[in-house]
């Protein structure tokens, strides 16, 4: 459901399964080419440390985007793409990821 106005909001991406540097930079893209979003800018790429059980280090961004999509809908297709990459989610609560999308602020 779209909002009335356009927002601001910043999205979260890492990977660290598959060719981390590739699943966040083509996942920039697929943000980017969704109706109602809009990248505005995005960070560099940077390296962290996973955490919880031993697994490779996470490459991550940071992309400004702009939206009339709800909170709670943009969420839902963070979600759907994060399941076109693969994403499965258990039990395990910081177990690798093909990809990682998180709405950082809206």
């Amino acid at each position: 459901m779209p909002v009335n106005d356009k927002v601001e909001a910043f999205i979260g991406i890492g990977s660290n399964l598959d060719s981390p540097i590739e699943q966040v930079q083509s996942a920039i893209l697929v943000i980017d080419k969704q109706e109602a979003i809009s990248v505005l800018k995005q960070s560099s790429l940077y390296q962290t440390k996973a955490i919880g059980p031993a697994q490779p280090d996470y490459i991550n961004a940071v992309v400004k985007i702009e939206t009339s999509l709800s909170a709670e809908v943009l969420l839902d297709i963070l979600m759907d793409i994060e399941q076109q990459y693969g994403r499965q989610r258990g039990p395990v609560q910081y177990a690798p990821r093909v990809l990682d999308l998180d709405v950082l602020l809206y």
